[in-house]
């Protein structure tokens, strides 16, 4: 079942990204640094998380879940 999610989740996205290319509506420089800057996160995102304690892993995605969070709420109700 994680399998069929993840090939319609593959198709889907790809489908958008088509449409986002013939529209014209991709910034290519900063595509490609996102591009370059979330592999080189992943990997290194990946290799850190595998060396530290799941419980340490998950304190800090909470506590950067939870500052994003409380971050975008005040920079919305600021106004």
């Amino acid at each position: 079942m994680l399998a069929l999610m993840a090939l319609l989740t593959t198709i889907s996205n790809g489908v958008a990204l088509l449409l986002f290319i013939v529209s014209d509506a991709v910034y290519w420089p900063e595509t490609i640094l996102m591009v370059v800057a979330s592999m080189i996160g992943g990997y290194f995102g990946a290799h850190l998380a595998q060396k530290t304690k799941p419980e340490h892993v998950r304190a800090i995605i909470i506590v950067i879940g939870f500052t994003l969070t409380v971050y975008f709420f005040a920079k919305q109700y600021q106004h």
